[in-house]
């Protein structure tokens, strides 16, 4: 996995599986070099510092990697998660710039 890859990890990650910038295979969501954009709402405690739980932060400390979960509540382990995470697959991109005429 290159650094620069965004990364989805998934609903069944250990709190502090992540790491850095990375998260393990069988967690991940998408695969390398896959995702072109992800477009985070911290949701409504996103407003309030420091950040809730150890997944909310991984959203939101300028590395690659980022938490797709249901939400959980403050007394889950890992903290509060109300976060909305959702991204665009590269063959979604391409496949819109072809329908519109941009590539052939």
């Amino acid at each position: 996995t290159n650094s620069t890859d965004l990364i989805i990890c998934g609903i069944g990650l250990a709190v502090g599986a992540q790491t850095g910038t990375d998260c393990p295979v069988a967690q991940r969501v998408t695969n390398p070099s896959t995702v072109v954009a992800i477009v985070v709402s911290t949701g409504k405690n996103g407003a309030t510092a420091p950040v809730a739980g150890t997944y909310e932060s991984e959203n939101t400390d300028g590395d690659a990697v980022f938490v797709y979960r249901p939400p959980d509540p403050s007394t889950t382990t890992g903290g509060e998660y109300d976060d909305m995470t959702a991204w665009i697959p590269v063959g979604l991109l391409y496949g819109r710039l072809t329908a519109a005429g941009v590539l052939p």
